[in-house]
């Protein structure tokens, strides 16, 4: 199995805001992709604790813009997304994890559990049942700009109820 790559997200201004994980599809024979998503070297994390970070494409390396605890403590969160933005990541990642699964069942001619099934819809209708009200939308944690800046997954920066992966038999 081939192992899921970590790359940065970017703001619209080449501003890091947090770190994601895409998967190899089998089928398709590439990895995945996420919006503003690049498979570029991680901030320095100390850096990341007094500064802002911006990717440069040309010179294909970080700059720092300093800041001081004082102005941290009036500057407004950093996160340019939403936290719909962050589910769908994740949710998007959870479904590639799952097709790993799907496809080891489908190579050994045998059938996939409803329950796996069941689980895949429900994380594909997630974004629908939000829009119309029926479950809870994500919010961000606590500590979601400290995550965003101590280069953490998505996950880590929502909190949100997630369907369980069901426990499956021997593939």
């Amino acid at each position: 199995m081939t192992q899921p790559i970590t790359i940065c997200v970017l703001d619209s201004n080449n501003y890091f805001t947090s770190v994601a994980t895409i998967y190899y599809d089998k089928r398709a024979k590439e990895y995945g992709s996420i919006e503003n998503g690049y498979d570029i070297e991680k901030p320095d994390k100390e850096k990341l604790k007094n500064c802002s970070a911006k990717w440069n494409f040309e010179k294909e390396e970080w700059s720092y813009e300093s800041f001081s605890k004082e102005q941290d403590e009036n500057v407004e969160v950093k996160i340019v997304q939403t936290p719909m933005y962050y589910l769908k990541i994740v949710r998007n990642n959870l479904l590639k994890e799952s097709d790993s699964i799907i496809l080891d069942y489908y190579e050994k001619g045998k059938e996939i559990p409803k329950s796996l099934s069941n689980y895949r819809n429900q994380l594909r209708d997630l974004p629908k049942l939000i829009e119309n009200g029926e479950i809870e939308g994500p919010v961000f944690t606590e500590d979601s700009e400290q995550n965003v800046r101590n280069i953490m997954s998505a996950k880590d920066i929502i909190s949100f109820d997630w369907p369980k992966l069901p426990e499956l038999e021997n593939k």
